[in-house]
């Protein structure tokens, strides 16, 4: 999802990663979830420099897809992603305890 869209990609700088947002989610009840999702929305449109980057776990994506106005924000905006092989898993584990 990303603010301020007719920017350059110069201008657009700030990224922020959201991680594990299902698990802060689950805890909340429905009117409590809608809220939090129509306010991360408004924010994020509300940005013009700014790019959300979330990651949500495949057991909870079509919990997410449910609520319509976050559905339509990521029209167009995800990048699903398969498994990870045996080799790019030991990378991912390796290489950044080698640096």
């Amino acid at each position: 999802m990303r603010g301020g869209e007719a920017l350059p990609r110069e201008v657009r700088s700030q990224v922020e990663p959201g991680n594990e947002m299902e698990e802060m989610v689950k805890e909340m009840d429905a009117g409590e979830q809608q809220l939090f999702l129509d306010c991360l929305l408004k924010a994020v449109k509300g940005a013009a420099c700014f790019t959300l980057l979330i990651t949500l776990r495949a057991d909870f994506y079509g919990y997410a897809m449910s609520y319509r106005p976050f559905a339509d924000a990521l029209q167009g905006a995800c990048h699903n992603l398969g498994p990870m092989k045996r080799e790019e898993l030991s990378d991912a584990i390796v290489l950044p305890a080698s640096s």
